[in-house]
């Protein structure tokens, strides 16, 4: 359940919390955590190769960075753990593959350590919660690698419905959708 949605233009204030998260937007001080997350191969198992180039990472991490300026209320979230203020991963509230004219996608990756204690589910709850407060639209996508059968688990507890097989980002993955209307 989500705790508080604030939402403004002001790209710090811009969060959704959960029972044992808080989340905000992706800042430049976050970049040792998501470069770490990057390249372990077992974080990016279902998601992309792993790499450890600071480059690449601060390449993508730029265009979240403009992204979330060019589009406020979307981009990507750090996850924080409210007991611990521990990092445990990130997730994304954006269009199909950034694309403005496409429908709003979610989706989460979590440090290792931070796997199997639920919160996946947690946060997928409350970016849905978040979503539906902001923009009312009419369904909710996320996508995930046929072989990802635990988020394909996580997904299904938020009510999500698989709907085929789409190419995302050159990428065979499962769709699913979460029908509000």
């Amino acid at each position: 359940m989500v705790k508080n949605i604030n939402f403004t233009r002001n790209m710090e204030e811009i969060t959704f919390s959960t029972n044992r998260t808080d989340c905000r937007l992706y800042s430049p001080e976050d970049f040792d955590f998501v470069r770490a997350a990057m390249a372990d191969d077992e974080v990016m198992r279902f998601i992309r190769p792993a790499t450890d180039d600071s480059e690449i990472v601060r390449e993508r991490t730029n265009f979240w960075l403009k992204y979330a300026s060019d589009y406020p209320g979307f981009g990507i979230f750090m996850i924080r753990l409210n007991d611990t203020g521990e990092l445990a991963g990130y997730c994304v509230v954006r269009r199909v593959e950034y694309n403005p004219d496409r429908d709003i996608e979610i989706g989460y990756v979590f440090a290792s350590q931070f796997r199997g204690r639920g919160l996946a589910t947690e946060v997928a709850r409350g970016m849905i919660q978040y979503i539906v407060a902001n923009y009312s639209p009419p369904l909710i996508l996320a996508y995930t690698d046929p072989a990802n059968t635990a988020s394909g688990r996580v997904l299904e507890k938020c009510g999500f419905a698989r709907n085929g097989i789409e190419t995302v980002a050159r990428t065979e993955s499962v769709r699913w959708e979460l029908l509000l209307e």
